[in-house]
């Protein structure tokens, strides 16, 4: 039987990253840099700030932001853009962390440069590279379509989930998912076992069982013991009792109580932000800011327009020392006009805990809108 000779090169060619054809060939104490760009498990959207880094297979040393062995790391820049310098020839393995995703490949490093593609430097979108994230729906808001644009689900032609294709788990707080597939919030919440091992819990603007949530001290608790222990809670809108019911001593809301309390304050009772269409909202974080405007999303004063604002909207009053603020913007509250903090995290002992007065997802599109992208950033930041 005759082999072709041009179809044995075309295949070595083909799995040259992957399998390492012709890398036996490669000259011992040779070295190659690397090149790429990291990219959202959607394949399109650059992730800035990705660890990269090459696994040093010959040495214990460790140090620096690799927390094992490394000969050569990297972070990626606003662009998702990286660099690897004198990488041993050969056989390799290739590591990117960001947040909740970690992707590891073995690749061939030749002399010289070597351009890794797409498919090799691009998040995973399931499995063991991505830590357990659940999305509780909400009246209003749809975090599970952002999620989905990322790549960690499919979406129709107007930009909502496809029910069952998430990567994530769905759990229900407003009634719309099918009971005998999807866990209702109180069931869910109501053992701790069930949760546990997640990173991140989403919970969409409006939730039906807030009242018997808030009313049973021991889900509370042990939400609050979840977080401590590292858990990372992202709250929207009228989802916000879920930050002051638990940790009332963060974030001031708007209410009756002015200042920082101990105690929460009645349930509700920051609701008070007026209707309108959009504003356009300051960036206070400067890496975030850069990656907005790469992204083209950025007005020409370097605000981005946030939309979607619907009658009684939970407002932001002030907030502790501990509390980082992402954005502001002029708002209307109670009404009158009004410079608030609308993106807020902080972190209660191992945890964070993540709040935003507007909803992720403004209106429903096919594409991600610049409220979107933000979300889209912190996911990967702080999520």
């Amino acid at each position: 039987m005759r082999i072709n000779i041009k179809t044995i090169i075309a295949i070595c060619f083909l799995l040259l990253f992957v399998m390492g054809c012709g890398g036996g060939t490669t000259t011992p104490g040779t070295t190659g840099n690397l090149t790429g760009n990291v990219f959202a498990p959607n394949g399109t959207d650059p992730v800035s700030g990705a660890l990269v880094y090459i696994l040093d297979k010959g040495s214990t040393a460790v140090g620096d932001p690799p927390t094992e062995p490394y000969d050569a790391y990297d972070y990626s820049e606003a662009n998702g853009s990286f660099q690897l310098d004198n990488v041993p020839t050969g056989s390799q393995t290739l590591k990117i962390i960001k947040g909740a995703f970690t992707k590891t490949a073995t690749i061939n490093v030749l002399e010289g440069t070597n351009a890794l593609p797409a498919a090799v430097t691009t998040l995973p979108s399931s499995g063991a590279g991505v830590e357990k994230m659940a999305v509780v729906t909400g009246n209003y808001d749809s975090i599970q379509n952002v999620l989905a644009k990322l790549g960690l689900g499919d979406v129709d032609g107007a930009g909502s989930l496809i029910i069952g294709t998430e990567s994530f788990t769905l759990v229900d707080g407003d009634g719309s998912l099918d009971d005998a597939t999807y866990a209702n919030f109180l069931d869910f919440m109501g053992d701790p076992a069930n949760y546990q091992d997640y990173r991140t819990i989403f919970i969409n603007c409006g939730n039906n069982y807030e009242d018997e949530f808030f009313g049973d001290t021991v889900k509370v608790d042990n939400l609050k013991a979840w977080v401590a222990a590292g858990g990372r809670l992202y709250a929207t809108d009228w989802s916000y009792d879920f930050v002051e019911q638990l940790w009332p001593e963060y974030i001031d809301f708007f209410g009756t109580d002015p200042g920082l309390l101990t105690t929460p304050e009645t349930i509700d009772a920051a609701q008070e932000g007026d209707s309108f269409d959009s504003t356009k909202a300051t960036v206070l974080d400067a890496d975030l800011l850069a990656w907005l405007k790469g992204i083209g999303v950025t007005n020409t004063d370097d605000t981005i327009t946030i939309e979607g604002w619907l009658s009684s909207w939970a407002a932001v009053d002030g907030y502790s020392s501990d509390v980082k603020s992402w954005m502001k913007a002029l708002v209307d509250v109670a009404g009158s006009n009004s410079s608030r903090d609308i993106t807020l995290t902080f972190h209660p002992s191992n945890g964070t805990v993540f709040y935003s007065s507007y909803h992720t997802e403004g209106s429903l599109s096919p594409g991600l809108t610049p409220q979107d992208r933000v979300l889209q950033y912190l996911i990967f930041e702080v999520l």
